[in-house]
């Protein structure tokens, strides 16, 4: 089926290392996936691998935390040099939050990312993992205006408050599709 999908021009995404080490890393790296999400049993070999393949990984914290599992060894990526996004992974079965703040809060409470490495991995890490990285994921000039507007004055505070919603305005392509104000 990779192969197929490889012939066809398709990008890669591989649900790797979940529940055991699999060997979905290796196969992410084989096959030049553009990312390799949940890695949670991922060994030191896997982590390697991705690393040398440059595959993107995709970090779902709340399926751990919904499910009670062990955490991937985020920190551990970060430091390998390895571009980690984080995403909220929903679904019925074992992540029923799509809360972003929420995500975001866990990368930093469990994983003991930093706040500036936290935006990368929920912005331009996150856009290059779907192979979106030229369009979204940055303010720039040409790119689409997916913006939120937190209302902080810190980073830091976006993460260090647990209990309340911070978002204050979203832009999709420009135009704005919440404004906490219209409430």
């Amino acid at each position: 089926m990779l192969d197929t999908a490889q012939k066809h021009n398709l990008k890669l995404k591989i649900h790797s290392d979940q529940l055991e080490t699999s060997g979905g890393s290796y196969l992410a790296a084989r096959f030049n996936a553009v990312s390799a999400e949940h890695l949670i049993m991922a060994d030191d070999r896997c982590i390697d691998v991705i690393k040398k393949h440059g595959v993107i990984a995709v970090l779902l914290p709340n399926a751990s935390f919904y499910l009670g599992m062990p955490y991937a060894r985020a920190r551990y990526m970060v430091e390998k040099g390895i571009p980690v996004a984080i995403a909220s992974d929903y679904n019925p079965g074992s992540s029923t939050c799509f809360n972003m703040q929420f995500i975001m809060k866990l990368a930093y409470l469990i994983y003991r990312l930093k706040p500036e490495e936290i935006l990368n991995a929920a912005t331009i890490n996150a856009a290059c993992a779907i192979d979106r990285g030229k369009e979204i994921g940055t303010i720039e000039v040409g790119k689409k205006a997916d913006i939120i507007i937190w209302n902080t004055k810190k980073l830091n505070f976006l993460l260090y408050t647990l209990d309340n919603n911070l978002c204050s305005i979203v832009f999709k392509s420009g135009e704005i599709v919440y404004n906490s104000t219209d409430i």
